[in-house]
């Protein structure tokens, strides 16, 4: 009975350690999903930037030095904001890398309780099964020497 105690103890344990890794899934899937969506942002923003920096140009008629020299400044400004878009996806995908990584770890853990829940499971059914036969050659044992005193 010690045995099966201790077993049911470890496969309650395994269930609670399947649960948490479950929750962590569920955070890093709302995190991953997060992620996209921020990704999703950035890559509109570049492409509306490269749209304006297409289109942000001097016009074929005659044009002073400080038009220019404006024109200049905002595809100045245009080119900064694309590359700290740039910056910002990097860092995104670097994010992204580091909660796959995470994904990964965890369901491998994941893995790794079932398992023991698994073999918790199995060792308490063979436990029980035992028992079981143990009682029934009992009554075998029992019936046979009434059987036999009876006689």
């Amino acid at each position: 009975m010690h045995l099966l105690h201790n077993a049911r103890r470890l496969l309650r344990r395994s269930d609670v350690r399947i649960q948490h890794c479950e929750t962590q899934l569920a955070q890093l899937a709302r995190a991953q999903q997060q992620l996209a969506q921020r990704a999703a942002a950035l890559t509109q923003q570049q492409q509306a930037l490269q749209q304006l920096l297409l289109t942000l140009r001097a016009s074929p008629g005659c044009v002073s030095r400080g038009g220019l020299f404006d024109l200049l400044r905002r595809h100045a400004v245009l080119r900064r904001q694309s590359i700290e878009l740039a910056v910002q996806q990097r860092t995104l995908d670097e994010q992204q890398t580091l909660l796959s990584q995470d994904t990964q770890e965890v369901i491998k853990t994941r893995q790794h309780w079932r398992l023991k829940h698994d073999r918790y499971d199995y060792l308490i059914r063979m436990e029980l099964r035992k028992h079981r036969l143990q009682a029934l050659a009992h009554d075998e044992t029992e019936t046979q020497e009434r059987t036999t005193w009876g006689k």
